[in-house]
């Protein structure tokens, strides 16, 4: 079974258009969550990514969750923006953070508790289906993590990408609940079963974007937007010339044999 997630839900949750995919047509039959692959705003794979984009990396716990109400999407059923029993039950955790691993010498410190918004559950036929950002973690209550986070354009503390969010129970990471299967990014592989201790040596010695690095006064999303700004300048810059004609110097053809 095949599914598009809501129009209008990831958008919602800061991200990019995904898709979602079950492992078996019955969902009551598969406890696994269904696995949304996702574009996102903010790049969140690399260490590179989280110097260049995140105001802080913490180790943290999540306290708890808080299923949300979902009237705007019933309205929208209503209205016919999206098909009768579909829409997105949002979910929203407590953050506490336990120990900084790196900080921004711009931005500001992160709150010790913030609230985030999380994968929750699609609708389909009005019954909701758990869903993961894949690969990675889901973010539940009793688990700890490692996140990139930074303070957004609405005020709000977030990671700056699903990806920035690393499984750490166990003290190990790459350890404990990763719901969407175990991340694949270059910031999970490298430090996979390593303290962050191992982490915070990598990150203070990671060196961000120079574009980045130069806005670092601008929020996360402006700075990425001046960063593709000057990456795409630089290609524009160094795409060769394509000719306008033939060269001057090409020989000139030889007349047709004489009958």
């Amino acid at each position: 079974m095949k599914w598009s997630l809501p129009i209008g839900a990831a958008v919602a949750l800061g991200l990019g258009a995904g898709s979602a995919s079950l492992a078996k047509n019955d969902p009551q039959d598969a406890p696994a969550p269904i696995r949304v692959h996702a574009s996102t705003t903010l790049p969140g794979k690399t260490l590179e990514d989280w110097v260049s984009y995140s105001d802080q990396v913490a180790v943290v716990t999540i306290d708890k969750e808080v299923r949300l109400p979902y009237d705007v999407w019933k309205e929208r059923q209503r209205t016919g923006l999206v098909g009768k029993g579909e829409g997105l039950i949002s979910r929203r955790v407590s953050v506490k953070i336990e120990r900084s691993l790196w900080k921004s010498t711009t931005g500001k410190d992160a709150p010790k508790n913030f609230d985030i918004l999380v994968a929750g559950w699609i609708l389909n036929d009005d019954k909701p289906y758990e869903y993961v950002w894949a690969p990675g973690p889901r973010i539940e209550p009793g688990h700890k993590y490692i996140m990139a986070i930074a303070q957004l354009d609405n005020g709000k503390w977030s990671p700056i990408s699903p990806y920035a969010v690393l499984a750490y129970d166990n003290e190990r990471i790459g350890s404990g609940e990763q719901k969407g299967g175990p991340s694949e990014t270059p910031a999970n592989e490298q430090h996979k079963n390593k303290s962050a201790d191992s982490l915070a040596e990598d990150l203070a010695d990671a060196a961000p974007d120079e574009t980045a690095k130069k806005n670092s006064s601008a929020r996360p999303l402006e700075r990425y937007r001046r960063v593709a700004e000057e990456k795409h300048r630089a290609d524009r810059d160094e795409a060769p010339e394509l000719p306008t004609g033939a060269p001057t110097d090409a020989p000139t053809p030889a007349p047709p044999d004489s009958p």
